[in-house]
């Protein structure tokens, strides 16, 4: 397949916050739900829209959340934290927690403390539980760096944040085809 170029009246040299969010929303990421408790015993828990691999060896991952999020102090004070990706039958949850401003996101919904301690939620086609090791302030976000302890998949099919859609793994095809016209 050949590529081609984007032609110069299309290039936006210095993208807008709104072009940069529209352009980024064309790359799909996992729906995950990031989840953590402090030593006092308070819980965090926010959708997250950027997940990376950083490094294999150590495995080192990290995230970003924006840095006027309700829930970003108690994640800075949090030594463990866990990546919930959710599974295709849990829209509603990762709408839930990315729409709830409330001190504890918690209610009703199922859960359980995961080996480390940080909240795990039931019924996800994945689970990856970190170490921090390391925050830093970048622009209007705090990046999040943890060293993975454990990981467990199940046999569900994962959901997938395209745009301001949510789908099925399975559908993330059909999906991209629409995004680009029929492509």
């Amino acid at each position: 397949m050949v590529l081609s170029a984007i032609a110069a009246s299309e290039r936006e040299e210095v993208p807008s916050p709104e072009a940069l969010r529209t352009f980024l929303g064309t790359i799909p990421s996992p729906a995950a739900i990031a989840t953590a408790r402090n030593e006092r015993g308070e819980k965090a828990g926010v959708t997250i829209s950027s997940f990376t691999a950083v490094s294999l060896q150590p495995p080192i991952v990290a995230w970003c959340l924006r840095s006027s999020s309700y829930s970003r102090v108690l994640f800075e004070e949090a030594s463990i934290f866990a990546f919930n990706f959710l599974s295709d039958q849990q829209e509603a949850l990762c709408r839930h927690f990315a729409q709830v401003r409330s001190a504890d996101k918690f209610e009703g919904v199922l859960w359980q403390p995961g080996e480390y301690g940080a909240p795990v939620l039931s019924n996800c086609a994945a689970i990856m539980v970190c170490e921090k090791v390391d925050q830093q302030f970048i622009g209007d976000h705090v990046m999040f760096f943890g060293e993975a302890k454990s990981i467990r998949r199940t046999i569900q099919n994962g959901l997938v944040v395209i745009g301001p859609r949510l789908t099925s793994t399975l559908q993330l095809a059909d999906v991209v085809r629409q995004q680009r016209g029929g492509l």
